[in-house]
């Protein structure tokens, strides 16, 4: 019994000097990846604006959905439709500070944007705040998720 409570006590004092290293060496990973994060939200943004169809597809899972403003559900094949159809389109959007939070295989990412847009053919234009979920499928990480919430 004693000897159990040495080892015991043993191993808890060596962890957390073991654990420093490998936290700040983790910081700098979760720090590089929470960056490659918010880039690919802003790419989004940009890809829209661009009206680049094929690299919005890309960013979205396929499974990809949305909680639109109005509590509406919105499918990535309707999304997309839209788009392509012009009745959803974005002319600017300004991004605010971006959050992200990393999980293992997934990420949340909250902000907000201004922008000047239409939404399945009504001008949509103002600020939105909104949340992502983001996972990493075959490597590549994707949004799987969207909610937004008009604010302004």
């Amino acid at each position: 019994m004693k000897h159990l409570l040495v080892v015991s006590m043993l191993a808890a004092a060596a962890i957390p000097s073991f654990g420093a290293g490998a936290s700040a060496a983790g910081k700098a990973e979760t720090a590089a990846l929470e960056e490659a994060l918010i880039r690919l939200e802003l790419s989004w943004g940009k890809a829209m604006t661009d009206k680049d169809y094929q690299k919005v597809d890309e960013i979205l899972a396929d499974d990809w959905a949305a909680l639109d403003p109005k509590g509406k559900f919105l499918s990535k094949a309707q999304f997309m439709a839209d788009l392509k159809a012009g009745v959803t389109a974005s002319q600017a959007v300004e991004y605010g500070p971006i959050k992200v939070t990393i999980f293992e295989g997934f990420a949340i990412a909250r902000g907000s944007n201004k922008e000047t847009a239409t939404f399945q053919g009504k001008n949509s234009t103002g600020e939105y705040a909104w949340t992502d979920v983001l996972v990493k499928r075959n490597g590549r990480w994707r949004i799987l998720s969207s909610q937004y919430t008009k604010i302004k």
